[in-house]
């Protein structure tokens, strides 16, 4: 692949994507081929019910600040419970998987790229698992395929989606936006 081709891919790839940089859990196995077209819609469909459930833990949309009723301060001590219930669960599970570490990501709807020690052979189609929270130790799952490796000081691999589903672009754009806008927020005025 030469150098036009490259930034021709990484700007489809991430060029005006919402993108979310940060380490994250990353596994990955070779598949000798995609899936058919079933397969990938029940994928598809398994990944946009873990975004809702993804955006369910991280709605805080229910604005009990104004409200200073006995009620709203109840249904504000029971979500504190349930978040940490949440949050317990998903280290007891993810203690039973053996996952390996977090690594750094820049994930957008259309492709992954990750840095690791372990490398694909560019061009082969891979199975990618990628785990969002450490509360859910449930991944999105993509088909994709190598399209660059790169072997210099820190290897990375970067791969472009194989059939997403419109429903799970759209809820994983919303995803990484809020966690754009959260980094933004909690960033803003250090610099």
């Amino acid at each position: 692949m030469n150098t036009v081709e490259y930034n021709a891919m990484l700007d489809k790839l991430f060029g005006d994507a919402t993108v979310y940089s940060a380490p994250l859990v990353v596994d990955w196995q070779v598949v000798d081929q995609f899936p058919d077209a079933v397969q990938c819609t029940v994928l598809a469909e398994r990944n946009e019910r873990l975004l809702r459930a993804a955006a369910a833990i991280d709605d805080h949309s229910m604005d009990l600040s104004e409200d200073h009723s006995e009620l709203a301060g109840e249904v504000m001590r029971l979500e504190l419970k349930v978040n940490l219930l949440i949050e317990l669960t998903g280290q007891l599970l993810g203690q039973k998987l053996s996952l390996p570490a977090a690594v750094p990501v820049r994930l957008s709807s259309r492709g992954v790229e990750w840095s690791d020690g372990r490398l694909p052979q560019a061009d082969e189609r891979l199975l990618v698992s990628i785990y969002l929270y450490p509360s859910i130790p449930t991944p999105l799952q993509f088909y994709g395929t190598v399209f660059h490796i790169e072997e210099k000081s820190e290897p990375k691999v970067i791969v472009s989606f194989h059939e997403v589903g419109v429903g799970v672009e759209n809820f994983l754009d919303r995803f990484l936006f809020r966690q754009h806008r959260r980094y933004v927020a909690q960033h803003a005025g250090r610099g």
